[in-house]
């Protein structure tokens, strides 16, 4: 449930009559890829990040009361974003990789999950992201 109010959310902000008015303006790299928080739910936060070729990317916070303001680093989740972009953009380079599939590759678990692990260590504070 939480996946799909995020993803209908997610349309909402990026989809074709948003007019991008979501991106900031004269921003670049990450920052223009960053939507931000999509739907806070209980003690769970989504936040998203759209790439160039429309590749949706979630994080889903633990740990915070939607009611109290977040204490989460926002350049640490930003960070985390662009890593596990990189990490995908490795991954279709590959010319063995099948791509508009679920991916199947250790590399990139492993990746995801060290990044992961960096950002529950130091960026995360009170919050934890885990990978499913």
């Amino acid at each position: 449930f939480i996946i799909h109010a995020a993803l209908d959310r997610f349309e909402e902000i990026t989809g074709p009559n948003s007019g991008n008015s979501w991106r900031t303006p004269g921003s670049t790299g990450s920052d223009a890829m960053w939507v931000g928080l999509l739907c806070p739910m209980e003690e769970l936060r989504v936040y998203g990040y759209l790439t160039n070729t429309n590749i949706k990317i979630m994080a889903i916070l633990e740990g915070e009361d939607s009611g109290k303001p977040a204490n989460i680093s926002e350049s640490g989740l930003k960070a985390l974003f662009a890593s596990l972009h990189e990490l995908y953009v490795e991954y279709t380079l590959n010319p063995f990789s099948k791509i508009k599939y679920k991916i199947i590759s250790p590399r990139f678990d492993q990746g995801v999950l060290k990044h992961v692990n960096e950002f529950n260590g130091s960026g995360g504070k009170n919050s934890k992201v885990t990978w499913i």
